[in-house]
């Protein structure tokens, strides 16, 4: 049985790993799009057509360390 802090550390090591989880997929992501773009000319398709709603835009600027307001007007 599990006691009342070692629960609550369960559950933040549990948050965390989701977080974490999460980061690699998005620097995975676009890590890909990246090696793509190098490899021919796109036509640009906005970020938010291409995958939507695949990760909150907050969470991809805190991951890739860009500002939200740059990933807008690029997107």
């Amino acid at each position: 049985m599990r006691t009342g802090c070692e629960r609550q550390e369960l559950q933040r090591l549990c948050r965390e790993n989701r977080q974490l989880k999460v980061g690699r997929d998005i620097l995975s992501r676009a890590a890909a799009w990246f090696a793509g773009e190098t490899k021919t000319v796109r036509r640009r398709i906005p970020i938010r057509e291409r995958e939507p709603g695949v990760h909150p835009v907050a969470t991809m600027c805190r991951v890739l360390g860009a500002f939200a307001g740059g990933f807008h007007a690029f997107a």
